[in-house]
């Protein structure tokens, strides 16, 4: 099932997928959630996902933290974006997974 944000809500998962993979998690911080999304896409098969919102971050069916993506806001969010790259690029390495196309 997609992701529709990987940094808050709820996740929910059988305890024997979390034990599969909680021994593989090396980053800290919000690289964790980020990492843990990675290594589970990754298993063999594939874990079943379920994502509950949060609901004092969502309501009605949008995000309250848009305003945080605005053009103008996106400059001062770099910093963030890129740890959250280098976080990304750390775990696929890691995986060993490499570009096709």
């Amino acid at each position: 099932s997609p992701i529709t944000d990987a940094l808050c809500g709820f996740w929910g998962m059988q305890s024997e997928t979390i034990a599969r993979v909680l021994s593989t998690l090396k980053m800290e911080g919000y690289g964790f959630q980020i990492e843990l999304l990675l290594r589970l896409s990754h298993l063999h098969p594939r874990p079943r996902r379920v994502e509950i919102p949060h609901p004092a971050i969502y309501k009605n069916g949008t995000k309250r933290l848009d305003c945080l993506y605005t053009e103008e806001r996106v400059r001062e969010r770099m910093e963030r974006f890129a740890i959250h790259a280098y976080h990304i690029w750390e775990v696929v390495r890691d995986l060993g997974i490499t570009r096709t196309r």
